[in-house]
């Protein structure tokens, strides 16, 4: 998918491509779908899809999204029966023509989003679906993480954690090398 337009525009596109998908699945019919920081579509606690965007050269980004429809990865790895899911199971069974059609309708809607809206109108969206505050722990790429409420994001994108004390602390993105949801 060609840039066009300064580089900096195009800062957080992820964020907007996991909003439009985000809206894709609820559209669906799939309450529980929800965007976990950074790029992964959950249903619940379960992991349905995710995205990958890469900028293999200067003006050009590539948008990879995989999504479980009605594949089932736990029969392969066990362990994956407690973190993912398929749209089949959240969904009456989806015709397959149909969701990629609703995919590429997303992404469609992610670009041209982007262009008028930029980073800021995706912020805004995501952090109304993260209304309620959910505990995580963030493991740095300096060393070492930190836990609290994920409350948000702030403008530029940065993580904005509620911690015990009631202080709200605010985590660069790029310093983010992992977030894990604390699940009760």
């Amino acid at each position: 998918m060609p840039a066009s337009g300064a580089l900096e525009h195009w800062a957080g596109f992820s964020l907007r491509v996991g909003a439009c998908l985000l809206r894709y699945l609820k559209s669906l019919g799939i309450p529980s779908a929800r965007l976990r920081w950074p790029n992964d579509l959950m249903c619940g606690p379960r992991k349905v899809a995710g995205l990958l965007i890469e900028q293999p050269a200067s003006g050009m980004l590539i948008v990879g999204f995989g999504l479980n429809i009605s594949n089932k990865p736990w029969l392969e790895d066990p362990a994956l029966r407690a973190k993912a899911t398929n749209l089949a199971e959240c969904i009456e069974p989806p015709d397959i023509a149909a969701v990629a059609h609703g995919v590429l309708e997303a992404l469609a809607s992610a670009h041209a989003e982007m262009q008028t809206g930029g980073m800021a109108a995706a912020i805004e969206e995501l952090n109304r679906s993260w209304e309620v505050p959910s505990p995580v722990e963030i493991q740095l790429a300096t060393g070492g993480s930190v836990a609290g409420l994920f409350t948000g994001l702030d403008r530029e994108g940065h993580l904005l954690l509620l911690d015990p004390d009631g202080q709200t602390r605010r985590v660069e993105h790029s310093l983010v090398e992992r977030l894990r949801e604390i699940l009760p």
